[in-house]
Parts: structure tokens; sequence; C-alpha cells
């Protein structure tokens, strides 16, 4: 048994550890190794941390908006998904939030269908523990729209007479907005190193968002941006369909004043936004020969490589002038140079 002291030490050097990992990994790797070093101070066989919007006093079960799952199967989430309104624990979180709860398939409050998730997944005891997050995704009247944004940690134990301690549910409320605070630094400084390579002018920004759409962080120059599409946006969540589908990892949506591209990140999508360039008004085939043009290439090249003729080239070459408003091959090569490639 440790002491009081040996505890505190213990404490302050694994927030230490945390908060320095947020800064130097992207968010999959930082939640995976997060639960790694998690398992050093509180034994658990496996974990669900999620972020979801919940209403205060609902008795609706949380809308989960992105999530990590530590040696669970994927559809675990889905089965959860499918018995929530039976979750007990859920609601009972939801009400008190910053305090770990505990639970176990002896729980006399468990519902049928919660016992059968528990069981089906060989999950014998849970303490859980939910933090609001007042930080991020807030609108200019400090409030979220769909509802308050929350953080949940759940910690699963696998054998029956493995019960979890008082200490150990004290460790996991006293880290848990630790926790919370940490993925929300990561998340910033990916997009922070994502600017520095990117090294982007006042025309461009970048924002990440959840898989609902709710920002959790964005550049200074992002609001203004995207407002020039959007005029009435309230800075707090961009519509679901300029995120990629299910099965898709990018998706690319072309305004009458912007271009927006995101990839997803995991749980998270990646969201690079610009300024409309007169190159976004080319078709896929006049990019190409652009690009192959103000690469160095002849007409008599391009031709032979795309299979057609050079007067058909040549042809394209005068129609992306007339689009672009310009003269000649060193325009070109400028208004390319300054418009970068959608992914």
């Amino acid at each position: 048994m440790l002491s009081p002291e040996e505890n505190l030490l213990r404490f302050s050097q694994v927030t230490h550890d945390i908060y320095q990992a947020a800064r130097k990994m992207p968010v999959p790797i930082f939640q995976s190794w997060l639960m790694e070093h998690l398992q050093q101070i509180i034994r658990f066989d496996a974990a669900w941390w999620g972020r979801a919007t919940c209403t205060p006093d609902s008795l609706s079960a949380p809308n989960i908006h992105g999530h990590y799952l530590f040696n669970l199967p994927e559809g675990y989430a889905q089965d959860w998904e499918a018995i929530k309104e039976s979750d007990h624990l859920a609601y009972r979180a939801n009400q008190t939030l910053s305090k770990t709860l505990i639970s176990g398939i002896t729980d006399p409050e468990l519902s049928p269908d919660l016992l059968r998730l528990m069981t089906q997944h060989q999950i014998s005891h849970v303490i859980c523990c939910v933090v609001e997050d007042p930080v991020i995704a807030l609108n200019q009247g400090g409030a979220l729209a769909e509802g308050r944004l929350i953080d949940f940690l759940s910690l699963y134990r696998r054998e029956p007479e493995d019960r979890y301690t008082p200490y150990e549910m004290m460790m996991l409320q006293c880290l848990a907005p630790h926790i919370s605070e940490a993925i929300n630094q990561c998340v910033k400084h990916y997009l922070d190193h994502q600017r520095q390579e990117q090294q982007g002018t006042d025309t461009e920004a970048m924002a990440i968002a959840d898989n609902k759409g709710v920002l959790h962080a964005m550049e200074p120059t992002f609001h203004g941006l995207f407002c020039k599409e959007w005029p009435e946006w309230q800075g707090v969540v961009v519509d679901q369909t300029l995120l990629p589908a299910p099965a898709q990892n990018t998706h690319f949506f072309l305004g009458q004043q912007v271009s927006l591209t995101t990839e997803r990140l995991g749980q998270l999508v990646l969201i690079r936004l610009r300024l409309k360039s007169p190159v976004d008004d080319l078709s896929e085939r006049e990019l190409l020969v652009a690009r192959m043009f103000s690469n160095g290439k002849t007409y008599k090249e391009i031709a032979a490589d795309l299979h057609r003729s050079p007067s058909t080239i040549r042809n394209h070459i005068q129609s992306i002038y007339l689009k672009l408003g310009i003269k000649n091959k060193a325009e070109l090569v400028n208004l390319l140079n300054t418009t970068p490639p959608e992914t």
C-alpha cells in the first residue's frame, strides 16, 4: 500500500507524462498510448473512451460523436447503441458529472439488456467517469447548440472476483478531467503541426471536427473563411454533408466562394478550407494538362502521354488560359503553385 505522499507523486508523474505525450503524438496514437499508460496505475482489461452530447436532466441516452475502443471489438459501440436506453449507468453518469460510478454483473439495477451486453463481451465490473468539456465547440452565447459536450471513460474488468477498489475509483475521478483536456491539447497541437508543414496563407485555414461535425479546434481565420460561403454560420457545427461518408476517407466540396476538403483522422475529421481559385473551375482533364504543361512538358509530350493529338492539347491550353484569365506559361505556373492540389 502506497503512502498518501507516494500516491500524490504518482498522480503528478502520470499527469505530467500525459500532457507531454499529448504534445507529440497524433490523436489515434495518443489514445492508444494513453490507455496503455493508464493501465500502470489502474488495472483494467478493456476500456471505452468517448465524446458525446447530452441534455441536462434528459431521460435520453448520450449521443456519441466519437469514441476509442481498447481491447474491445469494433462492434461493441454498435451493440451498446442498440440497448443504450436501458443503460442505467449512462443516466446516472449524466446526472453525476466528475464522479466515478461503479457497476457490475451483480448490480441489482442492471437491466437485462445491459447484462446481456456485458456477458457477451465478458465484462464483470466497470467503473465510469463523465466530465463536461466547457472549452470546445461553444457558440457566442457560451453554449453548445445540441446540448452539453461530455467525455466519458469506462474501464472494464473480466474476472468476477477482481473488483475495483475505492482508491482506483478516486484515481479515475482525479485523472478524467486531465485526460479530457489532454485530448483537446493533442488535437490543437496536431493542427499546429499541420500548419507548420503546410506553410499556408490567410486564404487557407484548418479545423478538426468529430463525426457529428462539432468543431474541436480551429485556426483563427477558419471562421471568417467559412462565413464567406455560409454567412449565417454560428461557428459551432459544420454540416455533416461536408464530412466523408462512413465508407470514405476523404470528401471534397467546391462552393461559390470556397474549396473544402475533409479527411478522416480515426474518429475525428481534419477540415482544410481555402478561398476558391480560378483553377477550381478547370475540368479534371484541363487541370491535368495544365499541371503537365507547367511542369515543362511540350504539347507533343503531353499528347503522347494522354493519347491525344498535339492540336487537341493546344486547344486545351488555349481554353485553360481563357478560363484562368492569363496570357502565358509563367502566369499559369504561378497560379498552380498558389493553389494546393485537392486530396
